[in-house]
């Protein structure tokens, strides 16, 4: 059985819409790429799930309370040597008390570091997709960022892989979509609605195959019709 071929972008993707803490942008504005091609538009931005960053984000405000609770544990330590009359500990007779406050603004340096290196990671490390293809940057803070890329007329299978409690209780999970290139894989990390993305993508490689089917030059302006965008009422900010 051929597949469904849909009638327009605008059955597809009706609206526009921002879901998950902007983790999802249906048709999102100020958004563009190095790469983009004359009359390429954007249609969909996607992040990870916020939730993939509870893990580092726990790390984070532990390590902020850590200083916090070794003094509590030299405070009660010494407290049991007074109570045996042993002479309690002294932290400046081990470094000057300057010392010591350089050395914890130097800590909590690295913690914010650590923090906001976390963030960018997940806020920059981004899919797109266009009227033509998938792309993905993956944004590494300290080694650059790296593009892959996948055209819509070459996907030949889009399946979703959600397995653990926090992706199921949250909805997001992994996007594995087969294509007919060299590189047959290309492996969407932890996306928020993972059904949804995959039933979009398989409709918009089905209507991108239809067109190329029926003629169409594979330019942005002739294969696509403009949607008429309707704001989403009430969505997540």
């Amino acid at each position: 059985m051929p597949p469904r071929i849909p009638d327009s972008l605008s059955s597809i993707l009706p609206k526009r819409e921002r879901k998950s803490l902007g983790a999802l942008q249906v048709y999102p504005e100020h958004v563009s790429f190095n790469s983009q091609d004359p009359g390429e538009s954007i249609y969909i931005l996607m992040r990870s799930h916020i939730a993939v960053n509870i893990g580092w984000v726990i790390r984070f405000f532990a390590g902020l309370l850590a200083p916090l609770v070794l003094t509590f544990l030299v405070i009660f330590f010494n407290s049991v040597l007074e109570s045996r009359s042993i002479p309690p500990i002294q932290i400046s007779d081990l470094l000057p008390i300057s010392n010591w406050l350089m050395i914890l603004l130097f800590y909590y340096s690295l913690a914010v570091s650590y923090a906001l290196a976390n963030f960018l990671d997940w806020y920059f490390d981004v899919y797109l997709v266009t009227n033509l293809r998938i792309l993905h940057v993956d944004f590494r803070v300290f080694t650059g960022k790296f593009v892959a890329e996948a055209a819509l007329v070459n996907i030949e299978d889009v399946s979703t892989h959600i397995i653990g409690f926090l992706p199921s209780f949250f909805d997001y999970g992994d996007v594995l979509v087969q294509t007919a290139a060299e590189k047959a894989k290309f492996n969407l990390i932890a996306l928020p609605s993972p059904s949804w993305f995959r039933d979009v993508i398989t409709d918009l490689s089905n209507l991108a195959k239809g067109k190329r089917e029926r003629g169409y030059s594979n330019h942005a302006e002739t294969v696509y019709e403009a949607p008429t965008i309707i704001e989403e009422e009430g969505g997540e900010p």
